[in-house]
């Protein structure tokens, strides 16, 4: 019913006073009389007032997370009010409230002690559908602010041909168009990942948990780099509009708001980057992953400088972390749109002005992580005012 359309589903992990932290979950979950009895209470749930089903995760004896199929009709469950939030209005945010809730034993779901399992693999595929989910805002911002400054006259012609005005438009798409071809290379593999799935067989399960897991990392640095992108995007279209941008009376202003969010959810960009340096350290020192050669670019080279930097140091604080991280989701970023350039050169000037920008970034996230100075290469020269003319010909391009 939940695939089919005519139930919604809510997925149920965060609490009042367990977030980011989600192991510290106090939800508790005990079998009386043929029956799990859950108690607890759980925090901004979307969908919470529309959704029919729960997947509620809860501790079983005070330690086993493990995760349960709640209908909204069994005694026990109640859903709060929903939350008032700055941006979103039309998406449901509730707490779903436990008070001895009653859950037929074979509603758990997967095995006892690990749901877990079930609440990170989730996440991983939830991420990767946050980064897509952000880049329908941006799009539109960015046709938003491209229309506009050609609508809008000052000084006896559109903004849009003002030299500023084209420098933030031709970044916007070029941030885009960064964001989107992670996307893109990131969806692909992981379709191959579930193509490689023997349905029907007895390990099934855990084939698709593999699935789903494989590719964890590209999706957490899909989620960081496409919500931050949006997050430029929608910033920069509010300039473009002006004083018009700070207001409700025009589009962007709810883009802005509902925009905010993204950086957020599905676990904060600063778990996320967490993750994606503990995964990268472990991959490499279990010889999981070979660390390539040097040579491909400049980004890839301070990438695996970084991570030989970072085994050598053995435990990192958490600002090193997040230059490493950084390290990684930039190279990623600059290689996926390399690699999609060489199928279309209309995108080599956005991928070149991603680049330069890329660059500088990378350089201040080395020296933060090795203690180390490098030299930027010389920025592409771009012709910033050719790659905004582009967009206005067609807003919310190079998709």
């Amino acid at each position: 019913s939940l695939t089919s359309g005519e139930q919604i589903g809510a997925y149920c992990l965060s609490e009042p006073n367990s977030g980011t932290d989600a192991l510290s979950m106090t939800t508790r979950a005990e079998e009386v009389n043929g029956k799990w009895i859950l108690n607890g209470t759980k925090m901004w749930i979307s969908n919470a007032k529309w959704a029919d089903q729960f997947l509620v995760m809860a501790k079983v004896g005070g330690t086993q997370v493990t995760a349960f199929l709640v209908e909204r009709g069994f005694p026990g469950v109640s859903i709060s009010r929903e939350e008032h939030k700055m941006g979103l209005k039309g998406s449901s945010t509730a707490r779903v409230i436990l008070e001895d809730a009653e859950i037929p034993l074979e509603n758990q779901v997967y095995e006892l002690g690990r749901g877990h399992i079930v609440a990170f693999n989730s996440l991983n595929l939830g991420r990767f559908k946050l980064a897509s989910m952000s880049m329908g805002p941006a799009r539109e911002a960015l046709g938003l602010a491209a229309q506009y400054a050609m609508d809008r006259k000052q000084f006896g012609q559109p903004i849009g041909h003002f030299g500023l005005i084209q420098k933030k438009i031709a970044e916007m798409a070029a941030r885009f168009y960064a964001a989107e071809s992670m996307i893109y290379r990131t969806g692909a593999n992981i379709d191959q990942a579930f193509e490689s799935v023997v349905y029907g067989s007895p390990d099934e399960v855990k084939q698709n948990m593999q699935a789903a897991e494989e590719f964890s990392i590209e999706c957490s640095m899909s989620k960081v780099f496409s919500t931050e992108a949006e997050a430029f995007i929608a910033d920069e279209a509010v300039q473009v509009y002006g004083g018009y941008g700070f207001t409700e009376e025009f589009p962007v202003a709810r883009i802005y708001r509902d925009c905010r969010i993204s950086r957020i959810y599905e676990g904060t960009n600063e778990i996320n980057r967490f993750f994606i340096a503990d995964r990268i350290l472990k991959k490499v020192n279990d010889g999981k992953v070979a660390v390539p050669p040097s040579g491909e670019s400049y980004l890839h080279d301070l990438c695996i400088r970084g991570i030989q930097v970072a085994q050598q140091a053995g435990k990192l604080d958490q600002i090193r972390q997040g230059a490493l991280a950084d390290l990684a989701i930039l190279h990623y970023a600059e290689q996926s749109a390399r690699l999609r350039v060489r199928n279309n050169q209309m995108f080599d000037a956005a991928h070149k002005i991603f680049e330069n920008w890329a660059n500088a970034q990378a350089a201040y996230a080395f020296g933060l992580l090795t203690g180390e100075s490098t030299t930027v290469p010389a920025p592409h020269v771009v012709d910033m005012g050719a790659v905004a003319e582009t967009v206005y010909a067609k807003p919310g391009p190079l998709a």
